[in-house]
């Protein structure tokens, strides 16, 4: 039976999903408080007096724990539950983004790095007004900063479902504490507490990972079985290449969208580029850089398996259509329990690893959103005044609390609308899209100014007729001439609110096409014969 052609209302004596066991919620714990306490070490014993020690680590990280930290802050719950049910449901398609990511990372250690990492900015943004104006450095900032806030309870709900899943725990509870956690490590140890804390962190993540696949290919009888069943249903697809944008996934929409999607969130992103100014020399990040290549690599790699396994597992029983689970993002948890529940610790481990990228995810954006909100909104306005100056690790730790109080708020509306999941991550495009123009028109463009003028727009015209007059200077020529100018139109800001409102229109309208139903992409198919052996029941005969 096709998931296409049938879909069964109920099943009779369906089993019971197994329950956390004391030692499973020791296991979580230990995690939770592992991460305290090195934050708290960290803020106690480490030295954080100045901007620079807080956001930079005193410009004195190692190459190991950043990359590590890049890798996982990267990942997060989101990636670990979303990307085996997306195998699961369709097809190993999105593993593709990993080539388009060394594209992007070429990119990033030849044109962006150098650039940032030579200013040595503690706010990308601060670019902006260098190259440009006060006004568009705010607007660049004002677009991180909503996006991020739209995605910081994302990163904590999602993994807080696994939890809820397979504990019964309240959402809201685990939450709170996991938020809560998260903020004091961050608040108290600044940038050296999220590197070593996601550090460590890592090594649980993956080894949650790596203990799902070993267990799950005991469970399906190895690789090759894994991969045959997996490749006769229709799971193993790296390469199409259907020129339609409406496909869901092909090569050229995976290339093209990460390609843009990822110079944005990698190349200019407050996140990513704190880190790479925190090590000591350019030659350290674009090492660092490398690693984080290789580390994403591997890491999706393996989560490629884990949603295969989870298929060969589940292709003659598909749990959605029996009702186990009630959606998709469910399948990795699910899959645990039912495999792992008869060790004691292992289900822990396994939801520990979750939190632990989402830890890491969480952790690096309330770092880099207190540099944010601090250099380009607090920090222009208290410019000259000492004594408030010499509080600016006061003011990025009560940022640090505000943006937690935020995101636990905020939990409330996804769980209330759970459309906003979409909604969010497609705002995060839309913002990004317009701020990585930006970037691009700053770096490669050195006639492009935050103002077109006519006036610019004659002397450019007359550049490319008179050698004599040099296009790269044309921001001197106008200066120089500003008092013959006068009309202006904001060309920079102009294009990125042209480029906002144009993308805002297109992920409106294709989210209402999905939700009246029409566009449609169906799963593949799946099958319930196999259920015999788990349920007391008979498949009904279709006519």
């Amino acid at each position: 039976m096709s998931l296409l052609n049938v879909t069964l209302d109920s099943f009779q004596d369906a089993k019971e999903p197994a329950q956390f066991t004391w030692l499973d919620h020791s296991v979580f714990a230990f995690m939770l408080v592992m991460s305290t306490v090195v934050g708290v070490l960290i803020g106690v014993c480490g030295k954080q007096d100045t901007k620079v020690d807080y956001l930079l680590g005193g410009k004195k990280m190692g190459i190991l724990p950043i990359s590590m930290s890049l890798i996982f802050s990267h990942l997060s719950g989101v990636t670990f539950m979303g990307m085996p049910a997306e195998i699961y449901t369709y097809n190993t398609m999105y593993f593709m983004t990993n080539v388009a990511g060394l594209i992007v990372a070429l990119i990033i250690g030849y044109v962006f790095l150098p650039v940032f990492f030579n200013l040595q900015l503690t706010s990308t943004y601060e670019y902006l007004e260098l190259r440009f104006d006060q006004k568009v450095r705010i607007m660049a900032s004002l677009l991180f900063t909503v996006s991020l806030l739209l995605y910081l309870p994302i990163v904590v709900y999602v993994p807080a479902l696994a939890f809820n899943h397979v504990s019964g725990i309240s959402i809201h509870f685990i939450t709170t504490v996991v938020v809560s956690v998260c903020v004091l490590y961050t608040m108290l140890g600044g940038i050296k507490a999220v590197v070593w804390t996601d550090f460590l962190q890592s090594f649980v993540t993956m080894g949650s990972c790596l203990a799902v696949i070993i267990l799950g290919l005991i469970k399906i009888g190895g690789f090759k079985n894994m991969w045959d069943i997996s490749y006769a249903g229709g799971r193993i697809e790296f390469f199409d290449w259907n020129p339609s944008p409406f496909e869901r996934n092909t090569i050229w929409t995976i290339f093209i969208g990460t390609t843009f999607n990822w110079l944005s969130t990698l190349g200019v992103s407050q996140g990513m580029v704190q880190k790479f100014v925190a090590l000591p020399t350019l030659r350290s990040a674009k090492l660092s850089l490398v690693y984080f290549c290789l580390g994403m690599l591997a890491m999706k790699l393996l989560v490629t398996t884990v949603g295969l396994i989870i298929y060969t597992a589940y292709h003659n029983c598909d749990p959605i259509v029996t009702k186990q689970i009630s959606k998709a993002d469910q399948l990795l948890p699910y899959f645990t329990m039912d495999t792992a529940s008869r060790l004691p610790g292992l289900p822990g481990l396994f939801v520990a690893g979750i939190f632990s990228a989402g830890l890491s995810t969480m952790s690096s954006n309330f770092n880099c959103l207190s540099a944010t909100i601090y250099e380009d909104f607090i920090s222009p306005i208290i410019r000259g005044n000492k004594k408030l100056e010499s509080k600016a690790p006061i003011f990025m730790k009560s940022i640090v609390v505000f943006a937690g109080a935020i995101s636990i708020a905020m939990v409330f509306v996804v769980e209330k609308l759970g459309g906003i999941l979409q909604v969010a991550i497609a705002a995060n495009g839309v913002t990004s899209g317009a701020t990585l123009g930006i970037f691009v028109n700053g770096m490669f463009f050195p006639w492009a100014n935050s103002k077109l003028t006519p006036f610019q727009t004659h002397c450019f015209t007359e550049s490319l007729k008179a050698p004599r007059i040099d296009s790269g200077t044309l921001a001197s020529v106008t200066r120089y001439y500003g008092h013959y100018t006068t009309q202006a139109v904001d060309g920079c800001l102009t294009g990125s609110i042209v480029s906002l409102i144009s993308m805002a229109g297109i992920v409106a309208g294709a989210h209402h096409y999905k939700a009246t139903g029409t566009e449609r992409f169906p799963y593949l198919p799946t099958s319930t014969d196999g259920c015999e052996k788990y349920f007391n029941f008979t498949p009904p005969i279709l006519p």
